[in-house]
């Protein structure tokens, strides 16, 4: 909501429009409508309305699917520094293995606020795509890219503290990993439980982890098929229970 107020105050009237036909704020979406109209704010210099407009060609939504038009659309507002269009250009580049490209996009948005093109950033650091490995180059994009909300970061800045033996950072990972859950991010989840089960960055809570486990699980995330097989065989065990192995026995295999 916010950043269509946003897009609202710079073009009043026509990207009111526009954002109420494309989510069918307060009346039914009508694409074709939307499109007509944000062609005319993209016209305007409504860098926004080019990122729109672009993800309408990329996704197909209200015209034909059009990689090229979509490109278009994004290299348009990349002019006028929008960091969105710069951001979907990185992942066009690196879709198509071009990960120099894709770096020099991504860097672009990060110094505009971007905090998902900083996640990138710092998953190329780590893996070393684009340019040598470097950690501590990955670890400080990670914690810009968390504090600007990116639940993604937040997970994978907690997997390199987990890495260290430094048991402080444990406790940090575990803090970002709560943060990153409670934003729904599934692997943060899958990992929150990992850390109440093997006792990492706090106390070991074997309830709290096979809660974690069964809610990624029942969204078919294969490590928490796995574990919650694991909780289910113990289980079965202890009742000795037919059901509970037949359970455990359902929970390895769709883990598989």
């Amino acid at each position: 909501e916010k950043k269509v107020v946003e897009l609202v105050e710079k073009q009043p009237n026509r990207m009111l429009a526009a954002m109420e036909s494309f989510y069918g704020f307060g009346a039914p979406q009508d694409f074709p409508r939307a499109l007509e109209l944000l062609r005319g704010c993209e016209e305007a210099g409504e860098s926004e309305a080019s990122h729109y407009l672009g993800r309408m060609c990329l996704t197909g939504t209200g015209v034909a699917p059009d990689v090229d038009a979509a490109t278009q659309h994004f290299r348009r507002g990349a002019d006028s520094d929008n960091a969105n269009c710069l951001y979907e250009l990185g992942k066009l580049a690196e879709a198509g293995q071009r990960l120099s490209e894709a770096s020099q996009y991504y860097e672009r948005a990060a110094n505009l606020g971007h905090c998902e093109a900083a996640c990138d950033l710092g998953f190329f650091a780590e893996r070393g795509l684009a340019d040598r490995a470097d950690l501590t180059r990955a670890r400080r994009y990670y914690e810009t890219a968390a504090k600007g909300g990116s639940a993604r970061a937040a997970n994978n800045l907690a997997g390199l503290l987990l890495a260290l033996p430094d048991q402080t950072g444990h406790v940090k990972a575990r803090e970002l990993l709560g943060q990153a859950t409670a934003k729904g991010h599934l692997r943060a989840s899958v990992n929150l439980a990992i850390c109440h089960f093997k006792g990492l960055g706090g106390p070991a809570d074997w309830l709290a982890a096979r809660d974690l486990f069964e809610r990624a699980a029942a969204q078919k995330d294969p490590e928490a098929l796995y574990y919650s097989g694991y909780f289910r065989l113990k289980e079965a065990a202890l009742e000795e229970s037919p059901a509970g192995y037949v359970s455990a026995f359902k929970a390895f295999t769709e883990a598989l």
